[in-house]
């Protein structure tokens, strides 16, 4: 209430004073009190009771003041706009005061004046209160019309569904006034069967303003804050809402005209229809094998939606994925192995491995809610997990998703997939030196030649970090292969860790006639034949030694005969031996095993010339190298006998195999974990590679084996070829001499 004007007006009497006081635009509620008057403004705070201390005859007569405001139109449910208490000061005698009344705050946009002007006087005797009210009287709306809407965009949902109701309020006809309060709501209703369905926080109430300044008048939403329109409704139909309830919204605007009118819509409702889903989630790797401490595996996630029509899909489930951790040891046939489990944990799925055995990592790393088609298997995501740095050889990490729930009843509540784990383990290396790799050939002799085998090389690589380098197996020199050639690198392509992954970076020499593959460089039918070493390295040595049946185990030293040491039939066991200067051993087993058991060495020292170098050949059926043996200087041939015809149980797979290590799969990191070298040419039908030794390192990929062709293999030969050669003088032509 604001009192534009006070006059306070004594009657007269002996000795009266007229007094004037004007109050302009304040609230006289806050003014001091001054009952003299001698600035105009005092006094409102005085006690309002005869001879006030120190002012002796002075009194205060209250006046109530206030201010009511009506529409005709019915917008404004009226009441007092506006009231106020002030005081005229009577001194000894009665008065009038008259009270001047600014117009109220009435919504912005309306206009309006007083019924019975803008001031009234209101009078007593000392000490006495009276009233007076001022009415404000709102000018009529100008004529408008509004109307409303509500649409669905899902008239037929499933349990689970979220279902969206516009609402809209439509300008039909007039002019808004600005800031006019207009209400619009969206009413929930509920159809069909009865079901255990909540409507809290359904109900939506959006109040919004009118804004005249719009220059097409749209009817702008508090809520949304876009265009033409009221608001948006979401609702998620709950997972236990039968079949045949219908949800319903209806929209009402008040007012819907200038008359205060009420519109408002019919119900607008989503059916929830019946829906039937199986869903069964599942997790695929890219690797099978071990993988090593900070090498990335690829985990696949997927959701089987086992049953219901081929054109329904399931209601919107929550799917999320965790991690188990297993202890090097445990066994985690409890996660990996049965149907999926039902109505669990994560932490009770951890609990199956036993106490302290197995935690949790990454829980709901991956999750969404989503729905699933009809009889179809569904690729969710896929993600790349790297293995810690310091992760332990032998620790497993299993990966698990959730399905909630996973069928249209609510029960089970959730279900498991069985668990997909990969083991950290160790991938061993190789190198080649001064040499090529070839496989996919065979040896001339070999019966079971006509065999076509498209022999790979395939090896791993590891790159460490982000950005890192990529470490794995090389040779020195080339790699010819009938089939690919994966993972291995020539021309040293990986020593010390090569900058880029992709392999044309470090694959300068691996020969291919097939354009975009690595190795397919011939069939092995046509990549030629491991020349017949054997034979002519047996032709040129003689029989130091034939050992029969009784003699199994055998050892050289500096003073071993140098000669063929053989043994026609049965196996024999080679200890560690060190041959002396000079001497050429060659080991012939054609129709049994070779054990190495021990080192195997030749002298150290200075060579004066190359007829002093030392040389052992072990030819036999097949080699064995011991797990305990970390140096072979020998050359190492295992072939079938010569003559020999393939037999039934005897295959290619069978004969001609050379192992480093004695022990057979599965191995673990606990294995064959010494380094091997062998200095000298290898050749066999197969090469079975079993250390586990090794490592990567920041700079370097230690490997498990090495396999060193070096120069003094090509020397002691070229020295054996040279003492049966001759030179014989045909014929001598003398020439002419030339300038």
């Amino acid at each position: 209430m604001k009192i534009r004007s006070l006059v306070i007006l004594p009657l007269l009497a002996a000795g009266s004073l007229a007094v004037a006081l004007l109050v302009g635009g304040q609230s006289v509620s806050a003014l001091d009190c001054n009952p003299s008057f001698d600035d105009g403004y005092y006094g409102n705070q005085c006690p309002p009771k005869a001879d006030v201390p120190g002012y002796e005859g002075h009194t205060y007569h209250e006046i109530n003041v206030r201010t009511y405001v009506t529409d005709p139109s019915g917008m404004y449910n009226g009441g007092y706009g506006s009231s106020d208490t002030v005081y005229c000061d009577c001194g000894r005698a009665t008065a009038k005061c008259r009270v001047y009344a600014d117009a109220p705050n009435i919504p912005a946009g309306r206009t309006g004046s007083f019924k019975w002007g803008s001031s009234e006087f209101a009078g007593g005797a000392n000490g006495e209160r009276s009233y007076i009210t001022f009415e404000f009287v709102l000018d009529p709306v100008p004529p408008f019309q509004l109307t409303t809407s509500t649409t669905v965009d899902k008239p037929t949902s499933r349990a689970g569904d979220v279902v969206t109701f516009n609402h809209k309020v439509n300008k039909v006809s007039g002019k808004f006034l600005a800031d006019s309060a207009i209400t619009w709501n969206g009413i929930a209703t509920r159809e069909g069967p009865l079901f255990p369905y909540t409507y809290k926080n359904i109900l939506e109430k959006i109040r919004a303003n009118l804004n005249k300044t719009q220059q097409d008048n749209r009817y702008l939403s508090n809520t949304s804050g876009k265009g033409y329109g009221g608001g948006v409704t979401r609702v998620t139909i709950q997972k236990d809402t039968p079949a045949g309830a219908k949800i319903c919204y209806k929209t009402s605007v008040k007012p819907s005209n200038n008359t205060n009118g009420t519109y408002s819509t019919g119900n607008v409702c989503t059916t929830v229809g019946s829906v039937n889903f199986n869903l069964v989630p599942s997790v695929e790797r890219d690797k099978s094998g071990p993988a090593e401490a900070g090498e990335s595996v690829q985990v696949s996630y997927f959701v089987n939606n086992t049953t219901g029509n081929t054109n329904e899909q399931s209601s919107t489930v929550n799917w999320r994925t965790y991690g188990i951790k297993v202890k090097p040891g445990v066994n985690i046939a409890p996660i990996t192995s049965g149907a999926p489990r039902e109505n669990t944990t994560p932490e009770a799925m951890v609990a199956l491995l036993g106490s302290g055995n197995a935690s949790l990592f990454d829980v709901d790393k991956l999750k969404a809610d989503r729905t699933f088609p009809a009889s179809k298997k569904t690729t969710v995501t896929t993600d790349n997990y790297k293995i810690p740095d310091d992760a332990a050889g032998g620790t497993r990490y299993c990966f698990l998703s959730i399905v909630t729930p996973p069928t249209q009843s609510g029960s089970p509540s959730n279900r498991h997939s069985t668990a997909s784990c990969i083991t950290v383990g160790k991938k061993s290396r190789i190198n080649v030196f001064g040499g090529d790799l070839y496989v996919g050939r065979h040896f001339a002799d070999d019966p079971t030649s006509s065999k076509k085998v498209e022999s790979t090389i395939q090896t791993s690589v590891l790159t460490k970090g982000g950005g890192g380098k990529t470490y794995g197996s090389w040779t020195e020199y080339d790699a010819y292969a009938p089939g690919t050639v994966s993972g291995f690198a020539t021309a040293s392509g990986l020593q010390g860790g090569a900058a880029l992954s992709a392999q044309q970076s470090w694959s300068k020499l691996t020969f291919v006639n097939v354009a975009g593959k690595y190795g397919t460089f011939s069939t092995s039918n046509t990549l030629g034949t491991i020349p017949d070493t054997a034979k002519a390295i047996i032709d040129q040595i003689p029989v130091a030694r034939t050992l029969d049946s009784s003699v199994n185990t055998l050892s050289f030293n500096a003073d071993s005969t140098s000669g063929r040491y053989q043994k026609t039939e049965g196996d024999l066991t080679l200890d560690a031996s060190t041959i002396g200067k000079g001497k050429s051993i060659v080991v012939a087993v054609p129709n049994g095993r070779v054990t190495i058991a021990g080192n195997l060495n030749y002298p150290g020292g200075r060579y004066a010339a190359s007829k002093d170098l030392s040389q052992m050949v072990i030819i036999a059926k097949n080699i064995t190298i011991n797990a305990s043996v970390t140096s072979v200087n020998a050359w190492l041939v295992a072939k079938y006998p010569a003559g020999a015809s393939a037999v039934a149980d005897e295959t290619k797979e069978e004969v001609g195999v050379i192992k480093t290590c004695e022990v057979n799969p599965p191995l673990t990191v606990r294995d064959c974990t010494q380094q091997l070298t062998v200095n000298g040419p290898v050749m066999a039908n197969q090469l079975l590679l079993r250390r586990t030794g090794g490592s990567v390192t920041a700079t370097e990929a230690e490997p498990a084996e090495v396999f060193n062709l070096r120069a003094d293999s090509y020397l002691w030969l070229y020295e054996k070829g040279r003492n049966n050669a001759r030179a014989i003088t045909t014929y001598t032509r003398e020439l002419p001499v030339r300038f």
